[in-house]
C-alpha cells in the first residue's frame, strides 16, 4: 500500500468514526451524501497555545468538496451555510469551514 493510500484510508476510519451523516448541496448541482466532522467551537492550535473560536465549523472531505467548497449543508437536522474555508494547515485530505445555520 503506498503512503498516499494509507492517508486515505485513515481519513475514510476518521470519518466514519468521528463523522455524522450529512447532505451537501453545492450551488447549481446535486445533493452529495457525505459524512463531516461536526466542530461547536472552532480550535486553533498555534505557537502560542489554543485559541477557540465560539463560531461553529465542519471539517469536509477534501476528495468530495474540493478545497474551497460554498453551498449548503444539512447536518445534524439543521441546514448550514458553508462559509470561507479555515487555513489551519490541513492535510489535504480534510478542509475545515465555518458554518452558519440558515433559518427555517
Amino acid at each position: 500500500m503506498s503512503f498516499q493510500r494509507a492517508v486515505e484510508s485513515l481519513t475514510d476510519s476518521v470519518l466514519k468514526t468521528f463523522g455524522e451523516p450529512a447532505v451537501w448541496t453545492p450551488p447549481d448541482a446535486e445533493p452529495v451524501h457525505l459524512r463531516a466532522i461536526w466542530r461547536p467551537q472552532t480550535v486553533f492550535r498555534g505557537e502560542m497555545g489554543d485559541i477557540t473560536d465560539p463560531r461553529p465549523s465542519v471539517q469536509l472531505p477534501v476528495a468530495v468538496v474540493g478545497e474551497k467548497p460554498a453551498g449548503q449543508l444539512q447536518l445534524l437536522g439543521k441546514t448550514y451555510r458553508l462559509g470561507s474555508p479555515l487555513d489551519v494547515g490541513h492535510d489535504g485530505q480534510l478542509v475545515q469551514v465555518f458554518v452558519r445555520e440558515v433559518a427555517a
